[in-house]
């Protein structure tokens, strides 16, 4: 019986040695410094920090919208190409019913001198 005891005693040192690795693996230990800057000085190059991080986020978002105008630009939706077809056939008919009537009234033009 006492080597059952010997036993769980042995396996509840073996769990909390575990337990203490494991707390160990999941905490970071960190320590400061003595702080050098006044404040003023940290809120300075926080500031220029964040300027430069803002600078940074316009230029993607402004190179983003760029290439999506230029993919929207160069893929149109069959929507609108079906709008443009339309639009090029009814002006090419309308344009050719203008030369016609032109060169109608040039023919009348010329029958009547």
């Amino acid at each position: 019986m006492e080597d059952a005891q010997d036993a769980k005693s042995q396996s509840n040192t073996n769990e909390n040695k575990q337990n203490d690795t494991d707390k160990k693996q999941n905490y970071i230990e960190v320590s400061m410094g003595p702080q050098s800057l006044s404040n003023e000085e940290m809120q300075s190059k926080r500031d220029k920090v964040m300027a430069e991080r803002n600078k940074k986020l316009q230029e993607r978002m402004a190179a983003m919208a760029q290439r999506r105008m230029k993919r929207s630009a160069t893929s149109s939706s069959k929507q609108q190409k079906e709008a443009i077809q339309k639009f090029v056939k009814e002006f090419t008919a309308t344009y050719d019913e203008i030369e016609d009537d032109i060169a109608n009234n040039q023919h009348m033009i010329n029958l009547n001198n």
